[in-house]
C-alpha cells in the first residue's frame, strides 16, 4: 500500500502489534523486492541487489539472508567506481547471518522476553505457518546457546573442535566472524 493512499490509514494498530508482525514475519521468512527498486533508490546497486530473502534457522535461531549483490546492513560500502570495476559490488557483502543483525536480534528478543505478556506487550512469542509457537525467551536462549559456537574463532587450534570453524580459512584467532554463510 502506498503511503499516500487512504487504505494506508484505514486501520489503527498499536506499536506492540507492529513489533509482533515484524517478529512473526522474520520468523516465517520474508522475500520481497525493495520498493522503488532502481537507480532512484540507489544508483550504485545492480538490479539483483534489490531482491531480498530472509529465513529463520530453527537449529541456531539465526536469521540468514541477503544476497551477494546487496550490502544488507550499514556495515558495508557499495562499490561506486566504474573505472575500478567496483560499481554495484559490495566490499564485503552481508549475505548470510551478519553479526550486527544477530546482535540486534538478541537484544530485541531479550527485551521482548522481559515485557511479554504485560499490559505493554501482550504477546509471548512467534508462530510459524504450521501453528508452532516459539516463545521470545526460547528464541533468546537459542541465540545465546549458539552464538559463540558459530561466530567465535579461538586463538588456540586445539579448541577448533568446540567451534564451527574451517581451519583452512583461519588467518587470525581471538576474533568473531563478521558474517556466517557468506
Amino acid at each position: 500500500v502506498e503511503f499516500n493512499k487512504p487504505k494506508a490509514y484505514s486501520e489503527v494498530v498499536t506499536l506492540a502489534e507492529i513489533i509482533q508482525t515484524i517478529m512473526n514475519r522474520q520468523f516465517n521468512g520474508i522475500e520481497f523486492r525493495e520498493w522503488n527498486a532502481g537507480s532512484r533508490l540507489d544508483n550504485h546497486m545492480t538490479d539483483k541487489a534489490f531482491n531480498i530473502k530472509i529465513r529463520f534457522d530453527p537449529n541456531t535461531g539465526f536469521l540468514f539472508g541477503g544476497n551477494t549483490s546487496n550490502c544488507g546492513s550499514w556495515m558495508d560500502k557499495m562499490g561506486e567506481s566504474v573505472k575500478a570495476g567496483t560499481m554495484g559490488v559490495p566490499a564485503s557483502p552481508r549475505d548470510g547471518a551478519p553479526i550486527e543483525i544477530i546482535g540486534m536480534l538478541k537484544s530485541t528478543l531479550n527485551w521482548l522476553s522481559e515485557i511479554s505478556n504485560t499490559k505493554y506487550f501482550n504477546f509471548d512469542g512467534v508462530k510459524n505457518n504450521k501453528g508452532e509457537v516459539l516463545s521470545y525467551s526460547e528464541w533468546d536462549q537459542l541465540l545465546q546457546t549458539n552464538f559463540e559456537k558459530w561466530f567465535y574463532i579461538p586463538n588456540d587450534k586445539s579448541e577448533y573442535g568446540k567451534f564451527k570453524v574451517d581451519p583452512e580459512l583461519i588467518h587470525r584467532g581471538g576474533i568473531y566472524k563478521d558474517v556466517l554463510g557468506s
